[in-house]
């Protein structure tokens, strides 16, 4: 990096008996082409050989103790000995790429105004004698040029585990990790941060590999298999998206420059896409309840349009979604009889499932051609369930007015 004043990184890897896998992360840390001026371990009252390692790896590498309470009481920990203008909260499974504080830091450097940057990552498979095989892709970062950053992680969190590098006076301005998270800890601090502060992506591709590995997770206290963690992120996903349905202002759910008297219709179907994402059908159909009863049943923007096709009639990250329960299109029909603007939303989400089955058909068609028994059923198990849900639109289609 170019200029006299190396800048000050601080890498804290927060760890809980991982210690061959941690081992690999630190030397990656260690082998980065702009080193860090600290890099710091807590141990999260690890019970394997972790003390022994750390003893080892002295003065290159300071370590700290703390009774095991969780990875967020750990980092809160740990934050307070931070050294660096920096933090980079990194993963004790992962492993960084060479450049990766190199190419994080360039930006905050060339431009005091940022609060933090951001990357791709790989989804790396580990093998059993833990070493990484070939990638299997890279992460998703959406559309932050137009739509911000602050509406799309709303929508999924692209900021996942060291996928954020943020000045530490970020940390200190927003507080610390949520103690009562032992999932989504990381996923509740990025939003809280990209509420307060402006950031970047990066140039080039991913900084890091995310391990993915069948080992355990989570906290003494809640640990669970590796086939278990999509509904252990939605647990703790509906925690944090509870309280932000009412701690966001509307306004929030509003790509910059749009304003919320002209477009409160847009904010309300925003939040509702957000909260069925995260299976909160509850919170989702209030929002839906307001557009019915608001007084703007002019036809739908196109935004408004693709918010319905990308987002409400989308498969959340977890599976199922609002389609997929019965309640919430119930309370579609009984929407759908008195506004305009419900019986526009759900002749728009019918569409799209209608374009879901006909894909389904052709690819069903293609698999029977060319023998493919095992792709056949699937794709029949996947009609099945489409035209299931169809039935239950149609009846919302017979609720109200005919949908166009």
């Amino acid at each position: 990096m170019s200029g006299a004043r190396r800048p000050a990184i601080s890498v804290v890897i927060p760890t809980y008996n991982r210690s061959a896998l941690l081992e690999q992360a630190i030397a990656s840390v260690l082998a980065q082409s702009l080193a860090p001026t600290q890099v710091l371990v807590v141990d999260d009252g690890s019970t394997d050989s972790t003390t022994e390692l750390l003893e080892r790896l002295r003065p290159q590498v300071q370590s700290m103790g703390v009774p095991h309470g969780g990875k967020s009481s750990a980092l809160n920990a740990a934050l307070k000995e931070v050294s660096g203008d920096y933090v980079w909260i990194f993963d004790d499974d992962d492993i960084a790429l060479p450049d990766a504080l190199e190419r994080f830091v360039e930006p905050l450097e060339k431009d005091p105004a940022l609060g933090f940057s951001y990357s791709h990552y790989w989804y790396t498979p580990g093998l059993e004698d833990g070493r990484l095989a070939a990638p299997k892709g890279s992460s998703r970062i959406p559309d932050t040029h137009t739509r911000g950053l602050l509406v799309p992680l709303l929508e999924f969190n692209f900021l996942s585990g060291a996928a954020l590098f943020a000045r530490t006076s970020c940390y200190s301005a927003v507080g610390g990790f949520d103690p009562s998270l032992t999932r989504s800890q990381e996923y509740e601090m990025a939003i809280r941060i990209a509420r307060r502060f402006r950031g970047a992506q990066v140039s080039g591709g991913p900084t890091f590999h995310l391990r993915q590995h069948p080992g355990t997770r989570g906290s003494q206290s809640d640990r669970f298999a590796v086939n278990a963690k999509k509904q252990k992120w939605l647990e703790y996903d509906q925690k944090i998206f509870r309280h932000l349905h009412t701690d966001l202002q509307l306004e929030e759910y509003l790509a910059p420059g749009l304003d919320v008297d002209t477009h409160r219709r847009m904010a309300l179907l925003q939040r509702a896409v957000i909260m069925a994402g995260k299976s909160l059908f509850a919170e989702a159909v209030t929002d839906l309840t307001e557009i019915a009863d608001g007084p703007d049943q002019s036809p739908l923007l196109s935004d408004e349009v693709r918010l319905v096709r990308e987002g409400l009639a989308a498969r959340p990250f977890y599976g199922g979604g609002i389609r997929s329960d019965p309640p919430s299109l119930a309370a579609l029909k009984r929407l759908s009889r008195r506004s305009e603007a419900m019986r526009a939303i759900c002749a728009h989400l019918r569409a799209s499932m209608v374009r879901e089955l006909a894909g389904e058909s052709g690819s069903l068609m293609l698999d029977a051609i060319r023998g493919r028994r095992a792709d056949v059923r699937v794709h029949l198990i996947r009609a099945g369930r489409v035209v299931k849900q169809l039935t239950h639109m149609s009846g919302v289609a017979r609720g109200g007015d005919r949908l166009s």
